[in-house]
């Protein structure tokens, strides 16, 4: 311990401006990685976002996906054949009377 404090007793440290165009530079390259990394930032979340409603949609199209293929495994049973023709086509059973309620637009 005392060996080492005599090694520091002898270090003299000298301390030196430095130039004004190094601290120009220096400040220069904070501010414009500043700049970057904010827009990056910016662009991150815009990203995010669209992933999102992307999401959302793929969600969406699934749904409506299985609904399809419900109809498709419907198709060949007779109720499903009922179900189709009258949804789609607007045909019912002979002597069957339907009844279609139409909303109000105002």
């Amino acid at each position: 311990m005392a060996k080492r404090k005599s090694i520091l007793s002898r270090v003299k440290l000298v301390y030196r401006h430095s130039p004004l165009l190094l601290k120009c530079a220096v400040l220069a390259t904070i501010v414009l990685s500043t700049a970057a990394l904010t827009t990056l930032r910016l662009g991150i979340d815009q990203y995010q976002e669209q992933t999102a409603q992307v999401r959302a949609q793929a969600a969406q199209l699934e749904q409506q996906n299985q609904k399809l293929d419900n109809q498709l495994q419907q198709k060949d049973t007779v109720e499903g054949v009922k179900s189709i023709a009258a949804e789609q086509l607007g045909l019912v059973d002979p002597g069957c009377i339907m009844f279609q309620v139409e909303e109000n637009q105002e």
